[in-house]
């Protein structure tokens, strides 16, 4: 499948996607299911079917948050990648959601300063703007802010955002 999807042939890839996300589910662990339904969403994606996409994302993003002990996989990833597909489609409501979903994950995960919600924060500055929300903007400007001098306070140096 992965051949197949850096030649750009998707159709002969998507059932490949979907026969190793079938065996996975049966099989696991459980993180590679869930990986593979990323995967598999993905490739819908990169194709513009973003009513195929969304499913297997929010399969991904439901069963890791039901078996977070068992797959260990970061659940912002999940929401980050809805808000992608959002995004993409021209949701931008449902695009904000899983963004702000997915800074309170990290945030609750890594701490409300660290530099890995820079780059959700500044996705979602762009949101508010496209969606006629100046006031949130500028509330996710000024968290914007407090993450970068909190970092130049903490370590003398500018975050990298990730």
């Amino acid at each position: 499948a992965f051949l197949y999807e850096g030649q750009g042939r998707f159709p002969e890839a998507e059932p490949l996607r979907k026969n190793c996300a079938a065996i996975l589910e049966k099989t696991g662990p459980e993180i590679f299911f869930s990986t593979s339904l990323n995967k598999l969403a993905n490739l819908y994606l990169r194709q513009k079917k973003f009513a195929e996409a969304e499913p297997q994302y929010l399969r991904a993003w439901q069963f890791d948050e039901t078996h977070k002990d068992k797959t260990g996989f970061n659940i912002s990833y999940d929401l980050e990648w809805l808000g992608r597909l959002y995004m993409e489609w021209g949701k931008y409501e449902e695009a904000a959601l899983y963004y702000e979903r997915a800074v309170q994950s990290d945030a609750k995960q890594y701490g409300v300063a660290d530099p890995r919600l820079l780059g959700k924060v500044q996705i979602l500055i762009g949101l508010m703007r496209k969606l006629n929300r100046p006031a949130e903007a500028a509330q996710y400007e000024a968290r914007q802010r407090e993450i970068v001098t909190h970092q130049m306070s903490t370590n003398g140096t500018m975050p990298q955002s990730k």
